[in-house]
């Protein structure tokens, strides 16, 4: 089964803040999206090269980069709810529908 594919891009690893959003989006995929996400963590001040491809101009931002479209959400992101609204992800529902759902 397809998976949906997350980025979070983060400016410092080893930083307080850095560290709380990549483990609270997570705990998040973890429960929402339990076996169903893939999440990679991009950190700008390293891989700079990365950020400017992408567009990115803040951090935190999260990246829904699969299923399509693209979906972002800029800023720390606490409450579930708020996180699958913001990427367009029903937990219910199959990578495919998601895109079949913009396809139309």
């Amino acid at each position: 089964m397809p998976k949906f594919h997350i980025t979070i891009f983060i400016a410092g690893e080893e930083t307080a803040q850095a560290r709380r959003s990549v483990e609270t989006l997570g705990r998040i995929l973890d429960e929402q999206l339990p076996g169903r996400h893939e999440l990679e963590v991009v950190d700008v001040i390293t891989h700079p090269e990365r950020a400017e491809k992408e567009g990115i101009l803040a951090t935190p931002t999260i990246v829904r980069q699969l299923p399509p479209p693209v979906r972002r959400i800029i800023g720390e992101i606490t409450d579930a709810q708020r996180l699958l609204v913001g990427l367009d992800i029903d937990p219910t529902a199959s990578p495919e529908a998601i895109g079949e759902r913009h396809d139309r």
